[in-house]
């Protein structure tokens, strides 16, 4: 049976992106009024 894959949102795609570029930093997405950090 194939395994689902879930769709990511897409600002999700944009830190895998970004991740990508600049991989081994801190990563700070605003969302909303408050910044989400991501490593």
């Amino acid at each position: 049976m194939p395994q689902k894959t879930a769709k990511l949102t897409p600002m999700m795609e944009r830190y895998q992106e970004v991740k990508r570029e600049t991989p081994g930093s801190l990563l700070l997405f605003r969302m909303g009024d408050f910044y989400e950090l991501f490593n």
